[in-house]
C-alpha cells in the first residue's frame, strides 16, 4: 500500500505567497485561482519549498523567481500544449512566465486539467497493478561515490599531478571546495563544472599542463567502474522494484557508467533538470520526470551534503550508504545507514513493513 498523502495545507501556501513582492503576488493568485478552478477536488500544500497541488499525486508546482513565475506541470504536459506555449521560455517540464506580462489562466486551467486526466488515469493503473502494494515504488540512487568509485577515481587522476598521496589527497580536498562552489552558481554543464573546478585547483597550486589535465580527468569520469558490491545488489533489486539514477552530472558523461551497472535504470541527471542537488529543485524536477511523488521515493547515497540532508529536508525516506565509515550528522539523521549495498534489499524489506505497518 502506498504511504500516507501529506495533510493539504493552503495556509503555507498563504504564506509563501506573502512573502512574494507585491506584484508577484498577483501573478502567483491568479496561478493559484486558476488550478482552483480546473482542479476543485485537489489540495494544496508546500512541497519542494514551493506550493504544489496535488491529487492521487503531484499535478503542478509554482514558484517566484527573480525575473519570472515558474510552472511545472511536467514534461508530457509541456509537450501536449507545445503550440500554445510558444511565447514562453520552456524546459524540463517547466513553462516560465514573464513577470511584466498577465498569466494566461485559460492555458493554465487547460495544462491543470491535462494534468488531472493523466492522474487519474495513472492513479487507475497503479491499482491495477499488482505492484501497487508495495512500498517504495521507486528505489533511487545517487550514482557518483554511491554506485561507482568516484572519490578512488578522481584521486587516481589527482595523483598524476603530484608528488605524493598526501598531496593528492589534499588537492582533492581543494578540488572539492572549487566544485561545491561552482555548483552552487547558476546552472552549467557538469562537465564544465568539472573542467572549470580542476583548473582553479590546478591554478592554486601553481600547476601547468591544465587542457591535458582536464582531459584525462574527463575520460575517467565517462566510465568509473561500480564498487564490487554493487552490481549484485542492483540485480537482486530489480526483480522486484523500480530503480533510477538521479546525478549531478549529464547524459553523454554519465552514459557508460550506467551502462556498467549492468541492469535497467532510469536516469534523471542536472542537465536534465537544469539543477544541482543538493538543491530542492533538483528532486521536484527529477520526481515530476519520473512520475512519483516523494513519499513512494526511497532515496539510496552516499553523499551527506548532497542526498541525505535535502532528502530529510524533504521529508523522503533514505538510506546512507557509509563506504568510509564516517559520522552521521546527529541533527538531519538517516532512515538507515548501511556500509555498502549488500544489505539494501533486506533494509528495504524491512523498511516497506514499517511502512505498511503504520497504513
Amino acid at each position: 500500500m502506498t504511504r500516507p498523502e501529506p495533510d493539504a495545507d493552503p495556509e503555507a501556501v498563504d504564506a509563501y505567497i506573502a512573502a512574494c513582492p507585491p506584484a508577484v503576488q498577483g501573478l502567483l493568485r491568479d496561478i493559484r485561482a486558476a488550478v482552483q478552478r480546473a482542479a476543485p477536488q485537489a489540495v494544496e500544500c508546500i512541497r519542494y519549498r514551493i506550493p504544489t497541488v496535488r491529487l492521487h499525486g503531484n499535478l503542478v508546482h509554482y514558484s517566484a523567481f527573480r525575473g519570472h513565475v515558474g510552472l511545472y506541470p511536467g514534461d508530457s504536459a509541456i509537450a501536449a500544449f507545445r503550440d500554445a506555449l510558444a511565447p514562453y521560455p520552456t524546459s524540463a517540464g517547466t513553462v516560465r512566465f514573464p513577470l511584466d506580462a498577465p498569466i494566461p489562466v485559460a492555458l493554465v486551467e487547460q495544462i491543470v486539467r491535462f494534468r488531472v486526466d493523466e492522474d487519474r488515469r495513472a492513479a487507475t493503473a497503479r491499482r491495477a497493478s499488482r505492484h501497487d502494494a508495495a512500498w517504495p515504488h521507486v528505489v533511487t540512487f545517487d550514482c557518483y561515490g554511491t554506485l561507482v568509485q568516484w572519490p578512488e577515481t578522481l584521486r587516481a587522476v589527482f595523483r598524476t599531478l603530484v608528488a605524493t598521496d598526501v598531496e593528492a589527497a589534499r588537492f582533492h580536498q581543494d578540488f572539492g571546495a572549487w566544485h561545491v562552489r561552482l555548483k552552487a552558481g547558476p546552472y552549467r554543464p557538469y562537465g564544465t563544472v568539472l573542467r572549470e573546478a580542476l583548473a582553479g585547483t590546478m591554478g592554486q597550486w601553481g600547476l601547468s599542463g591544465v587542457p591535458q589535465a582536464q582531459a584525462r580527468l574527463l575520460e575517467a569520469v565517462r566510465a568509473i567502474p561500480p564498487y564490487p558490491d554493487v552490481v549484485p545488489a542492483l540485480r537482486t533489486l530489480a526483480r522486484r522494484h523500480r530503480l533510477a539514477v538521479v546525478s549531478n552530472s549529464e547524459d553523454a558523461l554519465i552514459a557508460d557508467t550506467v551502462r556498467g551497472l549492468g541492469v535497467p535504470l532510469e536516469v534523471v541527471t542536472a542537465e536534465q533538470v537544469e539543477a544541482y542537488k543538493p538543491d530542492p529543485a533538483f528532486f521536484a524536477r527529477a520526481f515530476t520526470r519520473l512520475g512519483v511523488a516523494g513519499d513512494d521515493v526511497l532515496h539510496v547515497g552516499a553523499g551527506l551534503a548532497t542526498d541525505m540532508a535535502p532528502a530529510f529536508a524533504l521529508g523522503l525516506a533514505r538510506v546512507w550508504i557509509d563506504r568510509r565509515g564516517d559520522p552521521p550528522d546527529p541533527d538531519r539523521p538517516p532512515t538507515a545507514v548501511l556500509p555498502d549495498l549488500s544489505r539494501l534489499a533486506r533494509t528495504i524489506t524491512t523498511l516497506a513493513r514499517r511502512c505498511a505497518d503504520r497504513q
